[in-house]
């Protein structure tokens, strides 16, 4: 009986290698046959349809290898061009090339019988893409009432299903009007991955830079090195980002022709995280779901140089805040900004100053909560919060609160400085107003100021004692104008308070000129409250 036995087990285990044998051979016949015959029908399907899925499109390859394993294909040499329905080279709204395009997990039966394709895996390695002239949806969709073509979107869709998607080192240029001119957007993609299946919608993983936008209203450049998308931890991170304008500090007012503020932007890093059960993961995000936004260590200086001439004509009436956050048109909401160690410079040439003058807000920590934007999203919405605590020229510890609504004009802003011996003030103070400190101590300044779109109202009350200043020349600001300082001391307040009596609050009562920004507007409410305060 154990001889029958093992004979029985022998002449098994022989039926079973027999088959393997008969299944790999016959494997591997089916697809030398494939790979001889089915070449060209198979290169013929996805040319007619790719090259005839849309009028306007047109893509060409160097060579095809048959991956029959995946099963898939490997193209060499990719080329995709697609023209607007006007026709014409100078009408070309996109090219792209690609060294190595590779589809995976081919469905061949849609392929052969219905000349769609349909991939699991698309992979793009040393590619390139360059966009000419307007992307707009206009270059794309025919006219109907002569044109009956489908749109080309639709053609492309019903020609081509992918699934996930892999671009790797790559590089997208966009020239907005000649294909030869300088492109405006450079994009230099390092990884860029697309899995619709992944995260019940979009399932996006990306890795780009560095990124470079010009911006030729503000003549300025802005680059990212960085940018990594990475919808599993619900999280965008952007490094290196900088607002470079194209010229130096001296030479921007003077190249564009006309007075105006020089401002550059650099911000180490931000983050932009999306609550749980918000976009990517599932819809895109909206008052429901905002986004979260980290800024570390921005840095933003602003430098004006009135030496130069005003543009000529009238000037524009400038917008308020809220009718800024009106016109803006986002994607998404922002619940909370988080401001962590920043730097805020604002510098000023006047005439006849010999150095520019500079005032720094250094060590910037602070946050700004309800920060909605567009006209649907900010009709209802809470009123948008920021609360500031830095030091003034590295110095003087001061804390700024600042409330407005956001559909309607109405703000207040609030704030305090602390103690501070007002002669190291005169490095800000001597180029801008012409006047030095000789000595004194401020104590503590605290602003309280209410506004709308017609005027700003409000108390400023700050502690100083043993005050005394000196008005300089414009051409040589070290020497001292002798009358003018006698005159201005006999009537400024050398302390606030005056021995045995109350602390005078200087009242503030501005109207509003439309034609300068809110900025300078709340600047200058302080600054009478602090010319009252001493008397003048």
């Amino acid at each position: 009986m154990p001889g029958i036995r093992a004979r029985q087990k022998q002449r098994k285990r022989s039926d079973c290698l027999k088959r393997i044998i008969i299944f790999l051979a016959a494997t591997a016949v089916g697809c030398a046959g494939f790979y001889m015959a089915g070449k060209g029908v198979l290169s013929n399907r996805i040319e007619n349809a790719l090259s005839a899925s849309a009028k306007g499109v047109t893509v060409r390859w160097e060579s095809m290898d048959i991956l029959p394993l995946s099963p898939g294909i490997r193209l060499r040499n990719l080329s995709i061009e697609i023209r607007s329905r006007k026709g014409g080279d100078a009408n070309t709204v996109a090219r792209a090339h690609a060294a190595e395009a590779e589809l995976r997990g081919l469905h061949l039966v849609h392929l052969l019988r219905h000349g769609k394709i349909r991939a699991d895996l698309v992979r793009l390695r040393r590619w390139s893409g360059r966009l000419s002239g307007s992307i707009s949806a206009a270059s794309f969709q025919p006219d109907l009432k002569k044109d009956v073509t489908p749109h080309v979107d639709e053609k492309i869709t019903s020609a081509v299903i992918l699934g996930r998607m892999l671009l790797e080192d790559g590089q997208l240029e966009w020239a907005p009007k000649a294909a030869d001119q300088e492109p405006a957007v450079a994009i230099q993609l390092e990884k860029l991955e697309w899995s619709p299946a992944r995260h019940r919608g979009l399932g996006l993983q990306a890795m780009a830079g560095p990124v470079r936008i010009h911006l030729p209203r503000t003549q300025s450049v802005l680059s990212m090195r960085t940018i990594r998308l990475n919808p599993t931890n619900r999280l965008v991170e952007i490094g290196g980002v900088h607002l470079q304008p194209r010229w130096p500090v001296y030479k921007y007012s003077r190249k564009r022709g006309f007075q105006t503020d020089r401002i550059e932007l650099r911000v180490d890093q931000v983050l932009l995280q999306w609550p749980h059960g918000g976009y990517p993961s599932s819809t895109p995000p909206d008052g429901k779901h905002p986004v979260s936004v980290v800024l570390k260590s921005p840095q933003l200086e602003v430098f004006r140089d009135r030496r130069v001439l005003r543009r000529k004509g009238p000037r524009k009436r400038k917008p308020l805040p809220y009718q800024v956050l009106k016109r803006i048109q986002m994607p998404f909401q922002i619940g909370e900004i988080k401001i962590q160690n920043g730097r805020v410079v604002f510098g000023e040439h006047n005439r006849g100053s010999r150095v520019p003058g500079k005032l720094s807000f250094d060590t910037i920590n602070g946050w700004v909560h309800d920060f909605h934007m567009g006209p649907a999203n900010i009709a209802n919405c809470p009123a948008i919060r920021m609360e500031i605590n830095c030091r003034l020229r590295d110095r003087i510890p001061t804390t700024i609160n600042f409330t407005m609504e956001p559909g309607n004009p109405r703000f207040r802003l609030e704030g305090r400085m602390g103690s501070v011996n007002l002669p190291s003030l005169n490095p800000t103070i001597v180029p801008l107003a012409f006047l030095r400190i000789d000595r004194g101590r401020m104590e503590e300044l605290r602003f309280r100021l209410d506004g709308n779109h017609l005027r700003l109202t409000g108390d400023v009350r700050v502690r100083y004692k043993d005050l005394k200043i000196s008005m300089v020349k414009r051409s040589d600001p070290g020497e001292r104008r002798g009358l003018a300082s006698f005159l201005a001391n006999a009537v400024l307040f050398s302390s606030n308070p005056k021995k045995n009596k109350a602390l005078h609050a200087a009242r503030v009562d501005l109207p509003r000129d439309p034609r300068r920004s809110f900025f300078n507007w709340l600047w200058r409410g302080i600054l009478a409250g602090l010319k009252r305060s001493a008397g003048l």
